[in-house]
């Protein structure tokens, strides 16, 4: 059965110089004065983390005063 994906939405604001900061939305973004700037919208579909399930039996502890060797 093929994944379930998630429609994920960020915008990156890249900076002459290279820098760049990433939000979720583009108003959360302010460029530095004076400095030409790109703004750009990525969607991207991931896939969502499948859930785990772990069964383990953990076993009694040692009588009181022993040691055990590893």
């Amino acid at each position: 059965m093929p994944a379930e994906l998630v429609e994920v939405q960020v915008w990156v604001l890249v900076g002459e110089a290279g820098d760049y900061e990433v939000a979720k939305a583009a108003d959360e973004l302010q460029a530095a004065a004076g400095e030409a700037t790109r703004l750009v919208k990525l969607v991207v579909k991931v896939p969502k983390p499948k859930a785990v399930e772990l069964v383990a039996t953990i076993a009694d502890e040692p009588a009181g005063g022993e040691l055990k060797g590893v």
